[in-house]
């Protein structure tokens, strides 16, 4: 692991040991070894973080590109292990760098509604299908549940309340397609995002009860 990476998450389990209260369960479902790609719900812009102390092994994060024009904030994501992501439209390069990251041996944590809902899971997108079927590599489901108040960058220095979040079973999304249709896009995508709704309580599923 980088060192920007483990000052980091020492510097926030601290932060969260004295305001806050973070449960972790099913920790023993992450793969000791091997690839992976983490699928999570989105409520708050502090979820990697949250995540990254949740997982026993470094996960690199893909991240919306406006953070990065922020020379400070791209500069940490960097170091920290993130790379950037357009939402406006599919990004090859970062699909690219995805996979790369992947064939080798890395774990890579994706957000699949796009972006940050506090009202519930909303319809997924399809990256995270496209990756599991190009790479073939396991799916692990993870839900997140109490930072949806915490939406602020500086709530990484005062993240309050009971936070929880719970490891699913390593699964495969579909058989290994270096170039899936549209279907198969669709349909992987909503297996994926009935794996995480199935780690929530039923209020935080949206549309995926």
């Amino acid at each position: 692991m980088s060192l920007t990476y483990n000052i980091s998450n020492t510097a926030f389990k601290f932060v969260l040991y004295l305001f806050g209260n973070l449960k972790i369960s099913g920790k023993d479902h992450t793969p000791d070894s091997g690839a992976f790609i983490i699928a999570s719900n989105h409520l708050s812009i502090i979820d990697p973080a949250i995540v990254s102390l949740a997982i026993p092994r470094k996960v690199h994060w893909l991240a919306k590109d406006s953070l990065f024009l922020n020379p400070f904030v791209g500069k940490f994501l960097t170091a920290y292990g993130a790379h950037s992501i357009s939402r406006g439209a599919p990004d090859s390069s970062a699909i690219q760098w995805s996979v790369g990251m992947l064939n080798q041996d890395e774990i890579i944590g994706v957000f699949p509604e796009g972006t940050r809902h506090h009202n519930g899971m909303h319809k997924g997108l399809n990256g995270c299908a496209l990756l599991a079927l190009q790479t073939g590599v396991p799916v692990v489901p993870v839900g997140i549940t109490g930072t949806q108040h915490l939406d602020k960058l500086w709530r990484l220095v005062f993240p309050t309340g009971k936070i929880h979040v719970a490891i699913g079973e390593p699964f495969m999304a579909g058989a290994m397609n270096p170039k899936p249709t549209k279907d198969e896009l669709e349909t992987t995508t909503a297996t994926i995002m009935n794996k995480v709704a199935a780690m929530l309580p039923e209020n935080y599923r949206g549309i995926y009860q």
